[in-house]
Parts: structure tokens; sequence; C-alpha cells
């Protein structure tokens, strides 16, 4: 590897290290909102079939009856990162 070479790697390495620290520092800082209250569809509406998601214990449920059924939140807010689980 010459010299000029692994001055590219180190400074990409660099770079690549300091952008992910500041991704954490932002992480940390920011303040989490919920995109789902969990009790129920309040703020969400589906595309296709209203009835394909409903809310049982908590959790969000989509009943494949439309093959374009999407739900989303009419929101004005910018969301960035978000974080979801899946259950099976």
């Amino acid at each position: 590897m010459s010299q000029l070479s692994r001055k590219y790697s180190i400074a990409t390495v660099s770079l690549c290290l300091g952008f992910s620290l500041y991704q954490i520092a932002i992480a940390q800082t920011e303040e989490w909102i919920p995109l789902f209250n969990g009790g129920d569809l309040t703020g969400w509406k589906a595309n296709a079939d209203p009835g394909a998601f409903t809310v049982k214990d908590g959790i969000l449920t989509a009943h494949a009856t439309h093959p374009t059924g999407a739900i989303f939140s009419p929101s004005t807010k910018r969301v960035n990162r978000f974080a979801s689980q899946i259950l099976s």
C-alpha cells in the first residue's frame, strides 16, 4: 500500500468515525416523539381499506385485505429516524 493510499484510508476511517460519533450525540439529545399512541388509530389513515388495520392490546395489526393497502400519518411533523418492532 502506498503512503498516499494509506493517508486516504486513514482520512476516510477518521471521517466515518467522526460522523458516527456525531450521529450518536444527536440521537442522545433529541426527544423521542411517539408515532403511535398504543390505543387506537388516532392520527392515522388507511389508503384503501380502513378496516384493514386494527389495534388490540396496544399492538397495531395489519390484515391483508387489499394488495396496495397502507397506513400513513398525515402529520406535518418531519421524522428523520424512527424505531419499530415487528411482532410475528
